[in-house]
């Protein structure tokens, strides 16, 4: 299988429709997994072309799961935990 999780720094194998390996995405807040799905479009996968709002919703899921395991964080990962005023 060539996909795997996206947690940073993570290599476990994953289905592609999958964002993380199940102990990632066990990790990431209720909110967040919602927004993931609710984003998430059948056949993006495999054309390549996720919406803007699936990119912020898993780089949003993402950065929960590194700030929770004290991993390091893309700048667009840190702005997404940011309060928002």
């Amino acid at each position: 299988m060539g996909h795997h999780c996206h947690a940073n720094f993570c290599n476990t194998p994953c289905r592609p429709e999958h964002l993380m390996c199940p102990k990632h995405w066990a990790m990431v807040p209720g909110a967040a997994k919602t927004a993931v799905c609710s984003h998430y479009r059948p056949g993006q996968c495999q054309d390549g072309q996720p919406s803007q709002e699936w990119f912020d919703a898993a780089h949003l899921a993402i950065a929960h799961v590194a700030k929770q395991e004290g991993k390091p964080m893309s700048k667009r990962q840190r702005q997404l935990l940011e309060p928002r005023p």
